[in-house]
């Protein structure tokens, strides 16, 4: 083996452990790909439990407590409370979107889908923001080990496969996120992975999975206001 062929897989083992890809494919050709990581036949959150959003209703009271806490002068940490409320509910309703637009691209062969590809970005980087504000408030003290590490993952998806994915941090891979895979009835997107050559690997994340995930950790600090 070469070296640059052991670089090259160091840095495919690093990616399995810095995103939350749950599969990992070494393209052939359409009847030789090689499954690196994951299983080969995948069950999608979509396929099993696709599970029901937090009711936002339910949330106010949290938000209310907290901005009634600060009285009626502003400073920058309630400033920091505000955007975490408008990024949590604009991730939110990315992610309500995308639901509705792809089960409807799928009973009703419609190309919904379209709107499906915007609120799947806007889910990741929305989701991202919702991270960084965590962090920048200290909220994610109270956050178990496990969070902590899923937080971490969401965060370094979004960064390597949605908004530095031309040029990643350390990596030579051009990710290309393949936006019509929104139409399987899977919720697996698909990312082909481009190195030496085009096309070397596939990716797939499940957005359903990352998004109820996240979500419930960003309820459970909220709740805690």
């Amino acid at each position: 083996m070469t070296m640059q062929k052991m670089r090259d897989l160091k840095k495919i083992e690093d990616l399995i452990e810095e995103t939350t890809l749950t599969k990992l494919v070494s393209y052939q050709s359409e009847n030789e790909d090689q499954v690196l990581y994951g299983d080969e036949y995948d069950i999608s959150r979509f396929q099993s439990s696709q599970g029901a959003q937090e009711n936002l209703s339910d949330l106010e009271e949290s938000w209310g407590r907290k901005f009634k806490s600060f009285g009626e002068h502003w400073n920058g940490e309630r400033q920091l409370y505000r955007f975490f409320y408008d990024d949590f509910k604009v991730f939110y309703h990315s992610f309500e979107q995308l639901r509705y637009n792809k089960v409807k691209s799928i009973t009703e062969d419609s190309f919904e889908i379209k709107f499906s590809s915007v609120s799947v970005c806007n889910l990741y980087n929305h989701g991202k923001k919702c991270v960084d504000l965590i962090k920048e408030l200290k909220l994610v003290s109270g956050l178990s080990k496990e969070e902590k590490g899923f937080i971490k993952k969401f965060s370094e998806t979004r960064n390597k496969f949605f908004d530095h994915n031309f040029n990643p941090n350390g990596y030579r891979y051009y990710f290309e996120p393949n936006l019509w895979s929104l139409l399987d009835t899977r919720s697996f997107l698909e990312i082909r992975v481009h190195g030496n050559n085009e096309h070397e690997y596939d990716v797939l994340i499940d957005y359903y999975e990352d998004y109820y995930n996240l979500e419930g950790i960003l309820v459970k600090i909220i709740k805690g206001f």
